[in-house]
């Protein structure tokens, strides 16, 4: 493993059904974790999913909700954190214009699933591309 310095200014965005991640810190530059800055326009935010990997949101403007498991929605603002366990339901939609958190993941390879859909769906999106990108990246919808 080797030591990464990284500038918000040096990463290029990825566009994922409506929302703008910008990585950060990734396996492809030899780390264990991957970071990415997200933004996004309100009710924009994936549906009920799982995947093997532990997520966290780190809240630093706006607001979001997010359910994890069989929780009620909670509301996240400035200063938040909410972590997910690999292989929990979650979901979260982005509640205000603005909302801009990290999205850091413990392992898997989230860079190349956030590339494709980047790549290979448009807004908005064919339900059938995402489920199909989705399952080829080990993430399963609930429902």
């Amino acid at each position: 493993m080797t030591a990464v310095i990284n500038h918000l200014d040096t990463s290029d965005d990825l566009t994922v059904i409506g929302e703008s991640m910008r990585p950060l810190l990734t396996n492809e530059m030899g780390s264990s974790i991957e970071i990415y800055d997200t933004t996004g326009r309100t009710d924009m935010g994936p549906p009920p999913h799982q995947h093997d990997w532990d997520e966290i949101y780190v809240m630093l403007e706006g607001e979001l909700d997010v359910v994890i498991g069989d929780e009620a929605p909670r509301r996240l603002a400035p200063g938040a954190v909410a972590f997910v366990p690999g292989g929990t339901t979650h979901a979260y939609r982005i509640a205000s214009d603005g909302t801009r958190f990290l999205t850091i993941l413990s392992t898997g390879n989230g860079l190349s699933f956030f590339r494709q859909m980047d790549e290979e769906v448009s807004f908005p999106p064919d339900l059938g591309d995402v489920v199909r990108i989705a399952t080829g990246h080990g993430i399963e919808f609930a429902g």
